[in-house]
């Protein structure tokens, strides 16, 4: 499953997270203001860019994995 928020929210990670154990893999994919640290939550890979083209990078980065 891909969830793409838009913007993220961190504090929705929990809820995003609990849609988990019914897929094999869950990421979500943001576009970011301002490059840094994505937030993290267990079972949950965030993929966050400051433009399409680098969240496009990201997501193929994480396709191949």
């Amino acid at each position: 499953l891909v969830v793409v928020p838009g913007r993220l929210d961190p504090d929705t990670l929990p809820t995003v997270a609990a849609l988990r154990r019914r897929f094999d893999h869950l990421a979500v994919a943001s576009i970011v203001t301002a490059a840094g640290r994505a937030p993290s939550f267990p079972g949950v890979t965030v993929l966050s860019a400051t433009n399409a083209d680098d969240l496009a990078r990201a997501w193929q980065r994480e396709a191949a994995r």
